[in-house]
């Protein structure tokens, strides 16, 4: 614009000018055309006036037009350039880049915003100075760009480094060029910077990356080549180890197919095309290689792909498996030669079928079985050839021919040199081994070397195997351990298979003893598991058609028994805590009887429960028999022993071997087995010597290392038992051996199982507490436990040594006569019952031994005759209890009527006498159903602590004013302070009557004594009576000298009504009301009588422990038994309702009657009627008393409600706690008392 300006002048001069040039041409031609020749000089000299004046007003309007409009397109001009400058200076801020602008000196004229905050100074800071992120090592190649500007170059895309103010590195993509003045020379240089830092890192660490995989493919230990287009780009020098190139281009450019064998190109063309179309990388997988000499060898190859200069190439590693395809042979053959023996029938086809394994597994061209030739050669005589295996047989046949017919001395030939050794021999050159009988034979057919092995049974050889191949071998330290490990593993596979014989026999014998028990015997582990049941818990479960999959072997015994005791069966809690108690060692033995429900009858079981000997106390198998009461309890135990995997070879070997110094002794070499089975670590392994490892308690040091059993001592101090097989080799020029060490324990534990498994057999058989013997069919004693030697020899008289002929009249032939499952005899001697059992061991066959069980069943017997006599007892009380109630609602109405006629005013002395007679026979008829109630135990009690000697002898006092003179009476007792809890009255009752009936049993006189004595019975102690428990008993004995009762009369001597006494002299209810009484006092009673000798009665009653009793309240006052309330009368007997409310209308009560519960209920809901107290009989139809008291108690709490009840209520009538209650039949008087005191007490009274 000032460009502009500055030319404005000369603009209006050359316009001014070309004007005044046209107006005078123009004008004086106008003129000279307008004006004539002749015109005066004044006119024309006016005109040229005007002409001029006119051409100043022309151009000054010119002029002024020119100049407005120069000037207002220089003020849009100007306010352009602003706003342009404006918009310039803004992008400038705001582009990412950072501008900087210099002047030829290098100060700084232009700094934007990007820039200050790329190099961290402000714009005001970096004005007017040097460049300030030039640093002292960049100034050089910074004047040198500055030159080349100045130069006028421009200069695109150059990377340089700078620094912040903060000292920092960056990196900048440059871009420089010249500022050019007006007149074109060079006036300044602006610069444009990107910052290219983390790009820069990026590729720096890229590069660095590229450094490394390269640096990592190239020393990788596994082969590695790269695949692009197929065709070999990269391989590095592990891949040419493995091809067997000497360098890279040998392989370079080769397609990978070349390198491969042809039967694995089609799967590879697959997994190409699978890697390039899902470009994920895919499994390993086993092939085959072609080196470059030809050898073909088992690679495992995996391939990935990955971007290669614009296309996908695959990446490809190598690993040579031929190694370990060979240690997996190996290790497979050891693992099956213990197999390949135990199926074997023989110890020939045992050899002659390893003998062929090995060959093929190993490679061996043919393989020889040499044993001794006759059974007395076993250890001096001569070898014969047992079997050949050939991979050849047509080239091997003579090779046979000459060695079949020939047998071999020790150290003769390869067979008796190994055999007199006892150690592996290795012939690398059979043709020049002198020993070597069959040597030219040998050659003729191509074999070079040969390898001979021992097999060794508990130290001593069995058989040699010798193996033989063509061409030249030399000899290699793997294969022989391989070999050794051969040797030693089929030795280890015999004497294992040796004791699974002897074992198995054990075992057989075991449970065909366990199974002939007649006991059902099943043994729980820890956890309450079965593992093993006998032949009597299958046949029983059988019998009963239980599942077995329910309770056979694998089911929870214990958790069986939890979901018994859920359902509240008091015999499985019961159990279930014992079993509980001894598996956890809080008792020794648990032996329990209990009843088992049975079509016909009850039966009764036992149930043993023992701890197996030798278990951890907290946490125990135990043996379960649960045994009939005419069976014997037995056990099972099962062994069972699980096979033992061998490997063999060095690194990965399971089997612990080491490499150690023949000098030093010293660890050279060990295996990761041996690290793990022994707890040191390999660097402290290497640091022991064999010393520090083995025991010389079963090796002389000499022989440290060697072959033979040892035992070697672990890092944690445990010693362990091991076969060491051991051979001497040459290991980085010093002489050492290789010891593989095999864990023996377990062969070791095997024999001390089967002798711990014999005493435990012994130690069940010796601890079951019936009789166990085993006969032969001969009658021999063969083996008896304690108790079976008492009874056989103390009970039945056989002497020791004497055959057994019979017992107690069953001869041999009837007691060994059986249906297969054992026959059963029961026998009677000396007032003792047993039973006998004779079973075979093995069913069916001739000749077989016998088990005899010998059981005293004596207490068995009594307590099912003392059973069946309760259970008859019971029987009768029901039905006496049912009788006695419908009695005494007769015997009430009697009574009742009998009263209020007494009470009339009006009768004459014979009546009343009458009457009198009437109440009296009636109270004594009531008196008798009290009887009836004592023996069936439904009589009223009120049980308080007494002493029992005081009553006895104030009892005693009476006695001796009412028996005849001529009977002694007497007393004995060891203390004072015997008590029992017990109602006095019915106690005295029940001695009166066993008083009284010794009293008629000596009439002619005779002695009656009494005794007292303390007792207490501890768990598992005999009881006397099978109804009583554990605990404090006081015992009462009444003793006479009478007549006797007869042994038939005995099972009925309780019941009701029974006597031996004239007619008329006895009612028969006397004991029986003494066994209901003893009863209800929780106590028993037995009787022992001989007949002319007199007769004993034991009562036996729960001792009362307490040394203090609470004082009893005093009675309350009696009131007059006469009211005016409202009782409403509940009786469905009309005679009985009758005489009832007679006498409460005379006793001045208002009476509501009814005949049943819901009658009464529908009165007590009518709002006019009020009751004060209800008073209802206890049985009723449609609804009885004890319905309705739970009714009125829900309805009405505050009303008082009595009942009336045939037999006294208590705590066997549930919903009655607490009620009150009046006993039939009762008195009017009493009535009247027990109404009265009901009333008085109610909140309405």
């Amino acid at each position: 614009m000032e460009h502009s300006i500055k030319r404005i002048p000369l603009r209006i001069a050359l316009v001014y000018l070309v004007i005044a040039v046209m107006w005078v041409l123009l004008s004086d031609n106008v003129l000279n055309l307008l004006i004539l020749p002749d015109t005066e000089p004044q006119l024309f000299a006016v005109v040229q006036t005007l002409k001029g004046w006119l051409f100043v007003l022309i151009t000054a309007v010119l002029l002024y037009l020119l100049l407005r409009s120069k000037l207002a397109h220089l003020q849009t001009e100007t306010a352009v350039r602003s706003q342009l400058q404006q918009e310039m200076h803004s992008l400038l801020q705001a582009m990412p880049l950072a501008l900087v602008q210099i002047d030829p000196d290098g100060i700084v004229q232009y700094w934007n915003r990007p820039a200050e905050q790329m190099f961290g100074w402000t714009a005001q800071e970096a004005h007017g100075r040097v460049l300030p992120y030039v640093g002292p090592e960049q100034q050089q190649e910074f004047a040198a760009l500055t030159q080349r500007v100045l130069n006028g170059e421009v200069i695109v895309g150059v990377e340089v480094e700078r620094q912040t103010k903060a000292g920092e590195r960056i990196f900048l993509n440059l871009s420089i060029a010249p500022v050019r003045a007006a007149d074109g020379r060079i006036s300044g240089i602006t610069s444009i910077s990107r910052d290219i830092t983390e790009q820069k890192m990026a590729q720096t660490a890229l590069l660095e990356k590229e450094l490394r995989y390269r640096s990592l493919v190239e020393f990788a230990p596994n082969a590695i080549f790269v695949n692009h287009s197929e065709r070999l780009v990269l391989a590095n020098q592990a891949c040419l180890q493995l091809f067997g190139a000497d360098h890279e281009e040998q392989l370079l450019g080769k397609s990978p197919y070349e390198l491969f064998h042809p039967d694995y190109h089609q799967p590879i063309r697959q997994r190409i095309h699978q890697l390039r179309v899902e470009g994920q990388p895919v499994p390993a997988v086993e092939e085959k290689i072609v080196r470059l000499d030809g050898r073909v060898v088992d690679v495992e190859v995996s391939a990935a792909p990955f971007p290669y200069e614009g296309s996908i190439a695959l990446h490809v590693i190598l690993r040579d498996v031929t190694a370990r395809k060979q240690a997996e042979r190996h290790n497979y053959l050891l693992l099956a030669l213990p197999n390949i023996i135990a199926d074997a029938p023989s110890l020939e086809s045992a050899l002659e079928a390893a003998l062929g394994r090995v060959c093929e597994s190993v490679g061996w061209d043919l393989g020889e079985v040499w044993i001794p030739a006759a059974a007395e050669d076993a250890l001096s005589g001569s070898l014969k050839l047992l079997a050949q295996y050939h991979q050849h047989p047509e080239l091997d046949a003579a090779f046979w021919s000459f060695s079949q017919p020939t047998t071999f001395a020790p150290a003769e030939d390869l067979p008796g040199r190994v055999w007199a050794a006892q150690e592996v021999v290795w012939v690398p050159n059979l043709a020049g081994d002198p020993a070597f009988a069959r040597g030219e034979t040998a050659v003729q057919l191509g074999f070079e070397v040969a390898i001979g092995l021992p097999i060794l049974l508990n130290n001593s050889p069995i058989a040699v195997m010798c193996f033989f191949l063509r061409g030249a071998r030399p000899k290699e330290d793997h294969l022989v351990s391989l070999m050794s490990g051969v040797a030693v593993q089929i030795a280890a596979a015999f004497q294992r298979k040796q004791y699974q014989e002897k074992l198995s026999e054990a075992q057989r014998l075991a449970q065909a003893t366990i199974d002939s028990l007649s006991a059902h015997i099943a043994v729980l582990d820890e956890d309450g598991v079965i593992i093993a049941v006998n032949q009597s818990w299958l046949d029983f479960a059988h019998a009963n058609h239980a599942d077995l999959s329910r309770v056979g072997v694998g089911v929870n015994y214990v958790q069986i028994c939890e979901a018994a005791a859920a359902l509240g069966e008091e015999e499985a809690v019961r159990i279930l805590a014992g079993i509980r108690a001894v598996m956890g060692g809080k008792k020794a033995t648990m032996t329990l009887e209990y009843p088992s429900p049975a079509p016909h009858a009850p039966r009764w079981f036992a149930i043993h429960v023992t701890p197996l000997p030798g278990e951890d106390p907290g946490r125990r198998r135990v043996v379960v028999a649960h045994e009939n009461i005419t069976s014997l309890k037995q056990a099972e135990l099962a062994l069972r022993d699980s096979e033992q995997h061998y490997r063999l070879l060095f690194d990965d070997n399971p089997q612990p071997m080491w490499v150690y110094d023949v000098q030093m002794s010293t660890f050279l070499a060990v295996n990761d087995a041996a690290v793990e089975k022994y707890g040191y670590s390999r660097a402290e392994f290497l640091s022991l010597t064999l010393a520090e490892v083995e025991s010389f308690s079963e090796a002389t040091p000499s022989d440290v290392g060697r072959s033979g059993e040892r035992r070697h001592r672990l890092k944690d101090g445990r010693l362990l038992d091991v076969e060491i097989a051991a051979h001497e080799l040459d290991f980085n020029g010093r002489a050492a051996v290789l010891a593989v060490a095999f864990d023996i324990t377990e062969r070791k534990q095997l024999a001390a199982d089967r002798l711990a498994q014999t005493r435990r057999l012994q130690e069940i058989v010796d601890t079951v507490p019936e009789g166990v013997v085993l006969l032969a069919e001969s009658g021999q004693v063969m083996l008896a436990n304690p108790q079976g030697r008492r009874f056989l020899f103390g009970v039945f008289g056989w002497a020791e040594g004497q055959p057994v002929q019979g017992v107690n009249g069953l001869s041999l032939a009837q007691l060994l006569t059986t249906n297969g499952r054992g026959a059963s005899h029961a026998v009677h001697k000396d007032d003792r019952y047993y039973e006998l059992l004779a079973r075979p061991i093995t069913p069916g066959r001739s000749g077989s031994n016998w088990v005899l069980l010998l059981r005293d069943v004596t207490e068995d017997h009594e307590r099912e005759q003392y059973q069946q006599a309760q259970d008859r007892l019971a029987t009768v009380g029901q039905l006496a209890a049912g009788i006695a109630h419908d009695f005494n609602n007769v015997l009430a109405v009697i009574i009742l009527y009998a009263q209020m006629l007494e009470s009339t005013v009006d009768l004459s002395p014979k009546d009343q006498g009458t009457l009198s007679t009437i109440i009296d026979q009636a109270q004594h008829a009531a008196d008798m159903i009290a009887q009836i109630l004592d023996f069936s135990r439904r009589s009223m009690m009120e049980r308080t602590p007494i002493a029992v000697l005081p009553l006895l002898k104030e009892m005693l006092k009476l006695l001796q004013n009412t028996l005849p003179e001529n009977i002694e009476i007497g007393l004995h007792s060891d203390a004072e302070d015997y008590m029992v809890l017990a109602d006095p009255t019915r106690l005295r009752q029940a001695l009166m009557n066993t008083a009284v009936n010794s009293r008629d049993a000596m009439p002619h006189g005779g002695e009656l004594r009494f005794a007292v004595t303390a007792l207490t019975f501890t768990a598992g102690q005999p009881l006397p009576l099978p109804d009583m428990t554990p605990g404090d008993w006081l015992r009462v004995t009444i003793s006479d000298s009478g007549v006797g009762i007869p042994p038939e009369n005995l099972p009925r001597i309780f019941d009701p009504f029974f006597t031996t006494k004239a007619p008329g002299k006895g009612t028969g209810l006397g004991l029986a009301q003494l066994y209901g009484i003893v009863k209800q006092h929780d106590g028993s009673v037995s009787v022992d009588s001989r007949v002319g000798e007199g007769t004993t009665i034991t009562i036996y009653l729960p001792r009362f422990v307490a040394q203090a009793k609470e004082g009893r309240s005093a009675a309350s006052r009696a009131t007059a038994p006469s009211g005016t309330e409202t009782i409403l009368l509940v009786e469905d007997n009309p005679k009985v309702l009758a005489s009832v409310v007679a006498v409460l209308a005379q006793f001045g009560y208002n009476v509501l009657p009814v005949q049943n519960g819901l009658e009464a209920l529908d009165v007590l809901a009518q709002n006019d009627k009020r009751v004060d107290l209800v008073l209802s009989d206890m049985v009723m139809p449609e609804m009885g008393g004890l319905e309705l008291q739970q009714s009125v108690k829900l309805r009405y709490p505050d009303l008082p409600l009595l009942l009336m009840t045939g037999y006294p209520l208590g705590e066997q009538d549930p919903g009655l706690t607490g009620a009150a209650w009046i006993m039939k039949p009762f008195d009017s008087s009493e009535l009247g008392r027990k109404i009265r005191a009901l009333l008085d007490v109610s909140p309405a009274a």
